[in-house]
């Protein structure tokens, strides 16, 4: 899933000393939420390798995240396997996945453990990857309130799609990683707009209200098919969504100037047989 996925060109490889540097050093914001969250005291944390690379402790074991800087927005996509077990013909795998950012007065990410399941148990096959029981995301740092004024920002989005089916006594589910780009543009207090583009899967538009205290809310409105998947078609109707929902919340080095923004997304769709389920977060800066 998440980690081995190839950069567009929206998304370049960053230089490793300074996403590491942002990302795990002292008070950024992301090593702290992490322990909190996450963790009971030393559980899950950031460290600093001496190559400049940032490795994430879980269970004792570190593991290499994968490094990137898009929009200005440095960013860290990490996968490791905690758990193997096979019996009954069949193999499941039990990874923790995580995607973690950091602007400069916020940071932001999403965490969760998926499973994948191969092999046969009588007449049926299994291969299938879904998101397991546990799922969690943030966004945190210096608050800033919102001023009437004209903003306009730029950064990433990430998260996952998820898709289950059900068929007579047949199961089928497929989980993709999702890393994009994100713009955020608010000219008044209810008329702001979030746009997120995820290349060779989908364009999500939507409208964004802004609260006096920053706090951001909002819905998707539309959506364009940038490419095929592995998920089946999405509906272009958006009533046929049982969520759309934005949430968010301004930032800056002062509380009356905000200089950039995260906060979380998810659609869900729910139909007979099938449960489709798209979230994540964003990170935008000006």
């Amino acid at each position: 899933m998440a980690g081995g996925k190839t950069p567009t060109s929206t998304l370049e490889f960053s230089d490793a000393d300074t996403t590491a540097n942002a990302l795990a050093s002292a008070g950024s914001g992301v090593q702290e939420k992490l322990k909190s969250l996450f963790g009971i005291g030393e559980s899950y944390y950031l460290r600093i390798e001496s190559n400049g690379s940032v490795s994430v402790l879980f269970d004792e074991a570190f593991t290499s995240a994968k490094l990137y800087t898009a929009n200005g927005v440095d960013f860290a996509v990490m996968s490791t396997l905690s758990e193997r077990s096979s019996g009954g013909g069949v193999q499941e795998d039990y990874r923790i996945v995580a995607w973690l950012g950091k602007l400069d007065y916020a940071s932001f990410g999403y965490w969760m453990n998926v499973l994948d399941v191969k092999g046969t148990v009588e007449q049926y096959v299994f291969d299938m990857t879904f998101i397991g029981s546990y799922e969690e995301y943030f966004y945190d740092g210096k608050k800033a309130d919102y001023n009437s004024q004209n903003l306009s920002f730029t950064g990433v989005a990430a998260g996952v799609a998820e898709h289950v089916a059900v068929s007579g006594s047949n199961l089928t589910a497929i989980a993709i990683p999702l890393l994009g780009t994100a713009a955020l543009k608010i000219t008044n207090a209810t008329a702001g707009t979030l746009e997120l583009a995820f290349p060779n899967f989908y364009k999500f538009t939507g409208y964004v209200n802004t609260a006096a205290d920053g706090r951001l809310t909002g819905e998707f409105t539309s959506l364009q098919k940038l490419g095929a998947s592995a998920i089946p078609d999405l509906p272009t109707n958006m009533s046929q969504f049982m969520y759309k929902g934005i949430e968010g919340q301004l930032y800056g080095a002062s509380p009356s100037s905000p200089t950039e923004a995260a906060g979380s997304w998810e659609l869900m769709q729910d139909v007979a047989g099938s449960t489709t389920s798209i979230k994540g977060v964003f990170g935008v800066k000006k």
